[in-house]
C-alpha cells in the first residue's frame, strides 16, 4: 500500500482546522497558480492590461478566501485554478469590452485559439458563451477544453486530470474543437 502524497496529506490536516497545514498547502501550489497565470499573461494581445502576479493573487483569494478545502486532490485543485483564472479573465474582458462599447472584432482561426489561450476580448467572450453552451451538451469537454485552453495543460495532463484514457481525451478535444468550431462560425475563421 502506497502513503498519500505530501498534498493529500497537507489537505486533510488542513481540513481538521490545521491552520499551518492550510497555510503550506496554499504554498505548495501556488507557483502552479503563478505559471498558469504567467502563460494566460504571456499570451495576451495587450500585456499591460493585468501582469501574472496579479492574476494569480486574484485566483488564489478567491480561491483560498472561501474557506473551502473540498478539493480531491492536486490536480482538481489544479483544475479549480483554471476554471478560476478563467472566470477571472472573462470578467476582466467584460468589463473592458463594457468600456469600450462594441470595437472591432478580429477574425481568428479557431485551432489556433484552441490550442493557445485567451488574447482577443470578443473572441474570449464568445467562446466563454459556446463553453457555457458546450457545459450543457458535454460538461467533460467544456472542461478539456477549459484545462487546455485557460489551463495551459497538456492533452495527456487533461486526460489525467479529467481520470479518462488518453484516447477519450483525443476524442472529446476532437469532438469539441468542432463543436465549437461550428458554434462560432462568422465570429471565427474555421
Amino acid at each position: 500500500m502506497t502513503s498519500p502524497a505530501p498534498f493529500t496529506l497537507l489537505l486533510e490536516s488542513a481540513r481538521q482546522g490545521d491552520p499551518n497545514a492550510a497555510q503550506r498547502l496554499w504554498a505548495s501550489v501556488y507557483d502552479e497558480i503563478r505559471r498558469i497565470a504567467q502563460r494566460e499573461v504571456n499570451q495576451e494581445f495587450n500585456s499591460n492590461s493585468i501582469q501574472a502576479t496579479e492574476l494569480a493573487h486574484e485566483a488564489y483569494l478567491r480561491l483560498a478566501g472561501s474557506e473551502s478545502l473540498g478539493f480531491e486532490n492536486r490536480s482538481h485543485l489544479l483544475a479549480t485554478v483554471a476554471r478560476t483564472i478563467r472566470r477571472l479573465l472573462v470578467d476582466r474582458a467584460r468589463s473592458r469590452k463594457a468600456d469600450k462599447r462594441g470595437g472591432q472584432f478580429q477574425r481568428i482561426v479557431l485551432d489556433d485559439i484552441l490550442d493557445s489561450t485567451p488574447s482577443d476580448l470578443p473572441v474570449l467572450l464568445d467562446l466563454d458563451g459556446a463553453l457555457l453552451e458546450l457545459e450543457k451538451i458535454d460538461s467533460r469537454q467544456a472542461k478539456l477544453v477549459e484545462l487546455r485552453f485557460f489551463g495551459g495543460m497538456t492533452l495527456e495532463e487533461a486526460a489525467s486530470t479529467l481520470d479518462v484514457s488518453l484516447r477519450t481525451a483525443t476524442n472529446d478535444w476532437a469532438f469539441a474543437k468542432a463543436w465549437l468550431r461550428r458554434r462560432l462560425e462568422g465570429r471565427i475563421s474555421p
